[in-house]
């Protein structure tokens, strides 16, 4: 038996998993403790960002353009012009139709 939205597993027990206002997945405490020394959010940004120092360190863009605006960029484009990796015919077995038709153009 069903209530509202709820679902019913077929023992007829509601099952509430992943329902709104309800506990998702997990639902034991974890056994592990997280650890108390984890690093400032300020010190992990600067330690992954830092520029390195020396001759292979920063370089200045000629234009003055940021480096992150051209990962910016390259994000957007790859996301606006995104195409499909798989090719639109499965097999060269579909070509047949394809072929019949230009083999009779061709006489």
């Amino acid at each position: 038996m069903t209530h509202g939205n709820v679902l019913a597993t077929l023992d007829e027990s509601p099952m509430l998993l992943g329902a709104a206002n309800q506990p998702y997945v997990r639902l034991v405490k974890p056994i592990h403790a997280h650890a108390p020394d984890v690093a400032k959010p300020e010190d992990f940004f600067d330690a992954i960002l830092r520029r390195r120092p020396g001759l292979h360190g920063f370089k200045p863009h000629p234009a003055g353009i940021p480096s992150l605006l051209f990962t910016l960029a390259n994000l957007i484009i790859h996301d606006l012009f995104w195409t499909n990796n798989q090719p639109d015919l499965d097999s060269p077995m579909d070509n047949k139709p394809n072929d019949d038709h230009m083999k009779k153009d061709e006489k």
